[in-house]
């Protein structure tokens, strides 16, 4: 896991989740793997398999992380020339 995003990455994430294509495709992700989902949910339903809370929880992870380095994005000011 890694504690720092370089601001030239959160420049991409930034270039890349705010184009229309890939605002959709963010939003397709978020759906499909909230980062606020609790790992033992298994599409409404409880689950206890620790297998797949661990998974359900890794994904969570990763939207979490695009999700902040977009919002870090939006903070840096835009390169100049």
């Amino acid at each position: 896991m890694r504690d720092k995003i370089s601001i030239d990455v959160c420049r991409a994430y930034r270039q890349t989740f705010t184009t229309d294509a890939g605002k959709r495709v963010l939003e397709d992700l978020m759906q499909a793997y909230p980062p606020d989902r609790p790992p033992f949910d298994c599409g409404g339903v409880w689950s206890s398999d620790p297998v797949a809370a661990a998974f359900r929880s890794g994904q969570s992870s990763v939207m979490k992380a695009i999700s902040d380095a977009c919002k870090a994005g939006e903070l840096i000011p835009q390169k100049t020339p």
